[in-house]
């Protein structure tokens, strides 16, 4: 499939061959999901360089900053739920794959939930795109630092300033819900101190997945990470699009790995994000559909 991409760079990164055999795989034994019609022509990228101001990221980002910081995008409780049980998320001391990416949007700190994925330079994030790039405004954050396994005061894994950040162009354009992720490199290989799940594409709408995040701390008093055990689900009206359902992921889960078990290893099939950038209630959240599109982009991410 023809690509287009939009990719900011920023800072220092090295061009490299990567072997990418045992950091993906497309699933063998369901159906391929059918690809979203790309448009023509070659793929084309736009870069940024840091700016001064920018290059100031570790040192804008103080304890008290990270504390007052909201979610990028808020989600409420609801009570119009299926008449099914939902299950309610679990608080946990979190896991060092994942954690909090914080950035500036121009209208404040505020923050998303982010992962590690698997790469030969072990530096590179997986996120919702929405938490990067704002396609009404045609700009990525700024100021943007991926701290693992947060907890306030806490920096257990060190605090990685991002380097380069990319998202397909038609998210970028306007805003596309079935492609909203996107990968941020850091400047050192983070995936060394975490390690990092593995990217798997063409899962089929049924999975049985767990999905962390970081909800919002006035929803999420413990302000802790959570997970759920969550089955996903085809979303009728998108071909692109998966749910699951638990309560409790409340703004600030944007961006949180849906990770599948498969053979003693683990997968990240899905990030919340897609459809109303991940659900507009607690209890349900989406994600675009993990196909050939983010493996492109994936590709293109890791040789730049």
């Amino acid at each position: 499939m023809k690509r287009t991409l939009l990719g900011a760079l920023m800072g220092l990164s090295t061009a490299a061959s990567l072997g990418l055999s045992g950091q993906v795989a497309s699933a063998q034994a369901v159906p391929a999901l059918p690809a979203k019609p790309a448009p023509g022509g070659k793929v084309q990228v736009t870069s940024h360089v840091v700016t001064a101001a920018e290059k100031a990221t570790t040192s804008y980002w103080t304890a008290a900053r990270m504390k007052a910081a909201t979610p990028l995008r808020s989600r409420q409780s609801s009570g119009a739920t299926p008449n099914t049980p939902i299950p309610t998320a679990t608080h946990f001391g979190g896991d060092k794959r994942v954690g909090t990416l914080f950035s500036n949007n121009g209208s404040g700190p505020h923050y998303c939930t982010a992962s590690v994925v698997n790469t030969g330079q072990r530096n590179t994030l997986l996120t919702a795109a929405h938490c990067l790039y704002n396609p009404s405004k045609h700009t990525f954050n700024k100021n943007v630092l991926y701290v693992p396994q947060y907890t306030p005061g806490r920096f257990p894994y060190g605090a990685w300033p991002v380097s380069f950040m990319a998202v397909d162009k038609r998210w970028a354009s306007h805003g596309d819900v079935d492609l909203d992720f996107g990968f941020a490199k850091v400047v050192q290989p983070v995936q060394a101190r975490t390690g990092g799940f593995r990217l798997a594409i063409n899962q089929g709408y049924t999975n049985q997945v767990v999905v962390y995040g970081y909800p919002d701390k006035k929803d999420n008093p413990t302000d802790r990470p959570i997970y759920c055990y969550a089955t996903t689900h085809k979303f009728p009206p998108s071909k692109y699009q998966l749910y699951f359902d638990c309560k409790g992921y409340y703004g600030g889960v944007s961006g949180g790995p849906w990770v599948k078990t498969y053979k003693g290893q683990q997968w990240v099939m899905g990030v919340i994000g897609g459809y109303q950038q991940g659900g507009a209630a607690d209890w349900r959240s989406y994600t675009s559909v993990f196909d050939s599109d983010i493996m492109n982009l994936y590709r293109w991410t890791t040789s730049h």
